[in-house]
């Protein structure tokens, strides 16, 4: 088997089994006949199975440059710190919005890092995918961070449809002070930054997360972020 084909066929499987397990249609089916611990299982085992393959796909398949290099290095570089903020605020501060942490929100949520976008992990990831994607111009770049880019980006509209669905009252209030996009919310005057919610402890983890990534991405992808 080829490297492309390993990953077109980790692509199918991560991709396709998000938008499939997700499907507005097909979800509510599963959770009824499987509970939400069976269906959270099967999704992130599912998940896990087409991320590894993805992975191995993308490191093995042919490439072919189409736009990029090293020259656009700045971009990723650029980008990470804000996403590497995102990151650490997601996984340290109550996020509503998030896989296990429920999706019982209320404008009372809406602090720290909430205040600039109510999905900080997945614009994390959009920041991520972005920056790589401008710096790797190739097909196996496409598919991998063109696909995380667009999951990540349809994953902020579907966990807001289905947190609506559940909690309409306290969704409400909640959307009525947050934004999806980040910044929108405080741009509009429907919320404001406050860095004291977020607190420099927060800021040195991110520089940190931001240094140990530069540091090991030689190690892990064979490759210097820096030039």
């Amino acid at each position: 088997m080829n490297g492309l084909l390993h990953l077109l066929i980790g692509a199918v499987l991560f991709f396709g089994g998000h938008a499939v397990l997700s499907a507005p249609a097909l979800r509510p089916v599963l959770v009824g006949r499987l509970g939400q611990r069976g269906f959270t299982m099967l999704y992130s085992t599912l998940a896990t199975i087409g991320l590894v393959w993805l992975i191995y796909g993308f490191a093995v398949a042919p490439r072919q440059p189409w736009w990029g290099g090293s020259n656009l290095a700045i971009v990723p570089l650029v980008l990470m710190p804000p996403a590497s903020l995102l990151l650490v605020g997601a996984f340290t501060q109550k996020n509503p919005t998030a896989v296990g942490q429920g999706m019982d929100a209320s404008a009372a949520d809406a602090r720290g890092i909430q205040r600039i976008t109510r999905h900080p992990f997945l614009w994390a990831v959009v920041l991520w995918a972005v920056g790589h994607l401008v710096v790797n111009g190739n097909f196996p770049a496409l598919v991998l961070f063109g696909g995380m880019l667009a999951l990540a980006l349809f994953g902020t509209a579907g966990i807001d449809r289905r947190s609506r669905e559940r909690d309409p009252v306290n969704w409400t209030s909640f959307a009525a002070v947050t934004s999806n996009i980040p910044f929108a919310a405080i741009v509009s005057g429907r919320n404001r930054l406050v860095w004291s919610e977020i607190g420099w402890g927060r800021v040195v983890a991110a520089v940190a997360l931001y240094v140990a990534l530069i540091l090991a991405h030689p190690y892990v992808i064979g490759v210097s972020p820096l030039g």
